[in-house]
């Protein structure tokens, strides 16, 4: 302690502790602008896979068997349960952009038929979700219509619909 009663140790301490403060503060801020970044350019990616009107070749009905299992034990007593589930879903053949043809599935509620006269071929457009709350990491194609689709417009005159997908309750 000097003459004016400061103390340099107490000084130096405090100044390190405001430093470390701002150096993590710093941190977390850059990292946040790079995550946000990232973010971004995944949206854009998505996006640019699913935005837009495309070209649909050929639909066709399925059904999927889903299922869990589970189960317990404990010395000589346990039990075991689980569940099936049948989900219908359409398999479809759709243009991506870049001239090619993707073949995807689709539960069948994700689909909405809209009857349009004057259409030449029947069409397929995507609704994402919102997707500010729901960007994971990189996602395959089939992943990204799973995950980020809220649903599927198809357009084209009632006479080009496909008699084999029967809507339920038909």
């Amino acid at each position: 302690m000097n003459k004016k009663g400061f103390v340099w140790g107490e000084f130096i301490g405090f100044v390190l502790v405001i430093g470390v403060f701002i150096f993590l503060i710093g941190g977390l801020i850059v990292g946040g602008l790079r995550d946000s970044r990232e973010t971004e350019e995944r949206k854009a990616a998505i996006l640019e896979t699913l935005d837009g009107t495309h070209q649909l070749r050929k639909m066709q009905n399925m059904t999927s068997q889903e299922g869990s299992f589970s189960g317990s034990y404990f010395l000589f007593a346990g039990g075991i349960s689980g569940s099936t589930e049948t989900k219908p879903k359409v398999s479809f053949a759709w243009q991506l952009s870049d001239g090619s043809y993707a073949i995807s599935t689709l539960p069948l509620e994700k689909f909405r038929i809209k009857f349009v006269e004057d259409a030449h071929e029947p069409t397929i457009s995507f609704q994402p979700y919102d997707l500010r709350f729901n960007i994971g990491c990189e996602a395959t194609l089939p992943q990204k219509l799973d995950q980020y689709v809220a649903y599927a417009l198809l357009e084209c005159q009632e006479d080009q619909w496909n008699i084999n997908i029967e809507m339920p309750m038909k």
